[in-house]
């Protein structure tokens, strides 16, 4: 099996501000996964996808 995989930047929160090159990538995707809070801003724009969250623990220096 292979595939690909994209790590995409959401920006700073706002759907208007997506990249084409981020929309393409997740509408492209199978599978979206990353931190809950982050995903939860794209999920409705892509109801269809397979989606895996975690919470965000926090940071290490």
């Amino acid at each position: 099996m292979s595939g690909k995989v994209f790590v995409v930047g959401l920006g700073p929160g706002n759907e208007s501000m997506l990249t084409g090159q981020a929309r393409a990538a997740l509408a492209a995707a199978d599978v979206l996964c990353g931190y809950t809070v982050y995903v939860e801003l794209v999920k409705p724009l892509y109801p269809e996808k397979e989606i895996y969250t975690t919470p965000m623990r926090g940071e290490m220096d």
